[in-house]
């Protein structure tokens, strides 16, 4: 299997997936880039094959895609800023519907909104990781976010999201009705603003 990274050919013995995927990503590496997408024969590989990649050849010609790490992670974060979006439209609309004396309506909407902040955590972490972004980094904005660094944004989450889970198993839905629509509405907007801040001062680097 012909092995290709951004168009070049790389020479790789007895290329498979496995091996084709690590002589891609180390060259991509020294060249201070990341492999993105995979193609062989065309056809993009799976997420879920990349991270079990079986020592196989699996067609006749593998082409790897790179970007630069910034590059990467800005798109990361706005992405994250987007899903934030939705996550504190369906927060205020699980409010709502508790107000209403309808819980089982907002379960569906919370669920889905904790499970966009949980993906949103995880690319933040794994963002600060790949640039070697300190979690201990000043986030650079006009309001009161600015006074804290990542790691307490990251923490004030993790408190949020306790007490969300405290007021469900307390069937306090009151208490949860006033947590989605005041300071989850709260996190939505610290966790955005850090966010724009990150990839502002990805822009500008």
């Amino acid at each position: 299997m012909k092995v290709y990274l951004d168009g070049q050919p790389l020479a790789v013995e007895r290329a498979t997936l496995a091996s084709g995927l690590r002589a891609g990503s180390e060259a991509a590496q020294r060249r201070g880039r990341v492999v993105v997408e995979v193609y062989v024969d065309g056809a993009m590989v799976s997420d879920t094959l990349l991270g079990d990649p079986p020592d196989e050849v699996l067609g006749a010609e593998m082409k790897l895609v790179s970007v630069e790490p910034r590059l990467l992670v800005r798109e990361t974060l706005l992405d994250a800023v987007e899903a934030l979006d939705k996550a504190g439209q369906e927060q205020a609309e699980a409010a709502e519907e508790i107000q209403s004396g309808r819980p089982e309506g907002a379960m569906p909407l919370l669920q889905s909104a904790i499970m966009k902040w949980q993906a949103v955590r995880d690319a933040v972490e794994k963002s600060a990781s790949l640039l070697d972004i300190p979690l201990s980094a000043k986030i650079s904005s006009p309001t009161g976010a600015a006074d804290r660094n990542l790691s307490q944004v990251v923490d004030g989450l993790a408190v949020s999201l306790t007490e969300v889970r405290r007021t469900l198993e307390a069937d306090d839905w009151s208490g949860l009705a006033d947590l989605l629509a005041y300071d989850m509405a709260t996190q939505v907007k610290d966790w955005q603003e850090m966010l724009r801040s990150l990839a502002d001062g990805l822009r500008t680097a």
